[in-house]
């Protein structure tokens, strides 16, 4: 189906939807709509935070269903395959849906751009200023995952909700199983605080999840995406020093 045409029939059936966040809008002054981040630099690659666009549905689709192997097995559990779960209707479904989220100040949804293409997202739910927390889910092309991007791309979504916002805690529920992911969110400061059994359904089964969390109290000297910059220029000279003294 065309972008346009799923977005007027996803319009039409979110409209109850859109009247409560409008509603929401008008309590709330401040939209987080539009916010961007970036561009950085790392490792030769340019990492940019933006608004989702409905244009984004075919890059989204064609990362989520080639790394599905990698990425469903961590993902919430649907009663529909994984291919129907990716058409063009979804994306702009969640899109119309988050802008509607955003635009009432409870979310800030990312996507994240790598060298000018869709690459990941990272997104902040539950939003609240007054105590100053959120939730933050992110996912990336696990293609890029050796590149440190991955790892830039949030970090600097975490400044963003620090600096612009005011947020001063950020929690993420990470499954067991999900390793690497554990390894990423240790290295950009976030601390377990409890394991929760059976937290969620993820990949067909319901799994225990770590609750992970970081205080803006943590933050490193200019911030968290700066640190994950210093991070993977160290790592990169040691290398190239590791194989200089090997071939010399």
């Amino acid at each position: 189906m065309d972008v346009r045409v799923a977005a007027e029939v996803a319009r039409f059936h979110l409209r109850p939807l859109r009247r409560a966040a409008g509603r929401a809008v008008r309590r709330e002054s401040r939209s987080l709509w539009g916010a961007t981040a970036g561009p950085m630099h790392l490792g030769g690659h340019a990492v940019l935070l933006r608004r989702p666009r409905l244009d984004d549905a075919e890059q989204w689709r064609a990362v989520r269903l080639r790394e599905q192997a990698r990425i469903e097995r961590f993902w919430a559990t649907a009663g529909t395959p994984w291919d129907a779960r990716h058409s063009v209707e979804s994306w702009v479904s969640t899109v119309l849906m988050m802008r509607g989220l955003a635009r009432a100040g409870r979310a800030l949804p990312f996507v994240a751009e790598v060298d000018g293409r869709f690459a990941g997202e990272v997104v902040f739910t539950a939003i609240d200023r007054g105590t100053g927390t959120t939730e933050a889910g992110v996912w990336f092309d696990p293609a890029l995952l050796r590149t440190g991007v991955f790892e830039l791309a949030p970090a600097m979504g975490f400044d963003h909700v620090a600096d612009e916002l005011g947020l001063r805690r950020i929690t993420a529920p990470i499954a067991t199983t999900n390793l690497a992911a554990g390894r990423a969110a240790r290295r950009l400061g976030f601390r377990p605080e409890m394991r929760v059994p059976g937290y969620m359904d993820v990949g067909g089964e319901r799994r225990d999840h770590d609750l992970y969390a970081l205080t803006t109290d943590d933050r490193p000297e200019g911030g968290f995406a700066a640190a994950v910059l210093r991070r993977w220029t160290a790592t990169t000279a040691v290398s190239s020093r590791r194989t200089v003294t090997a071939g010399g």
